[in-house]
């Protein structure tokens, strides 16, 4: 089953728009902000898409994280639905196989489509950038305190940037992979129409934005925000985690019943 779901990834048109996107924001940046200014004080670690930056381009970059993540693979069950080839894998007692391989491939393909751009934009980076260790004083981000944080794991930022650097890569697939499993968890409950499931992350995520309280935290809750390695303001790690898990679990939750409620398994 998850052989089959890859060859129609591979011929997804949705997927290669979402990839030409991301990869044009993330190669853009290497081109406008990064060549132009490799000469000023800066490593690949403090000025890559997901670090703190006057650039525009990693707003929009993240701004756009669940639409194009969605993109990749969300429409799927829709389209099986619209096409009566989900009838074929449920002739065949397929129907659990069938749902259960979908969402993990479907989050797999949402989180490769944001994680591989800024792979792409990493490189670049360290094309152009020198390669030396963040130091607070000499090229470090001033941004970035050790108490009371504006990233995840502080420490590690400083003594092991690189790690740091792929962890956010890390984060901000899963934050893709929910996005995209938000989009497809919403095929199994509106009409089934392309684009008001590629929508439903992005139009959910910006409601959500609007009903998180304002305090020191909030960016803490905000899943277009913690994404990047650098942010605004105190990023509280229990409530990270705490966010991703509980949105995951429900978007699962959610999965199961819209399951149920379309297919009587």
């Amino acid at each position: 089953m998850f052989n089959f779901f890859f060859k129609r990834l591979l011929r997804n048109y949705y997927f290669y728009v979402a990839l030409l996107i991301v990869n044009l924001i993330s190669i853009l940046y290497v081109i406008l902000d990064i060549i132009p200014n490799a000469n000023y004080n800066g490593n690949p670690y403090t000025r890559w898409l997901g670090s703190y930056t006057a650039s525009e381009l990693p707003t929009i970059f993240f701004f756009l994280m669940p639409l194009v993540s969605s993109l990749a693979f969300s429409n799927i069950y829709s389209k099986d639905k619209k096409t009566g080839l989900i009838s074929y894998f449920f002739s065949k007692g397929l129907k659990k196989d069938y749902f259960i391989t979908l969402f993990i491939f479907n989050f797999i393909a949402g989180g490769f489509i944001v994680a591989s751009a800024l792979i792409v934009n990493i490189y670049g980076c360290f094309m152009f950038l020198p390669n030396q260790p963040v130091d607070m004083l000499v090229n470090g981000n001033m941004n970035v305190p050790l108490l009371y944080s504006n990233t995840l794991f502080p420490s590690l930022y400083y003594s092991h940037p690189f790690i740091h650097m792929m962890f956010y890569v890390l984060l901000a697939f899963v934050v893709a992979g929910i996005f995209s499993s938000i989009a497809l968890t919403s095929s199994l409950y509106l009409p089934k129409k392309d684009f008001l499931i590629f929508l439903s992350p992005f139009v959910l995520n910006y409601v959500w934005i609007l009903f998180v309280p304002n305090s020191k935290y909030q960016s803490s809750f905000i899943f277009t925000t913690f994404s990047k390695q650098v942010s605004n303001q105190i990023i509280a790690p229990i409530y990270v985690f705490t966010s991703i898990f509980t949105v995951l679990f429900l978007t699962f939750f959610l999965y199961l019943i819209g399951i149920k409620k379309n297919e009587k398994i």
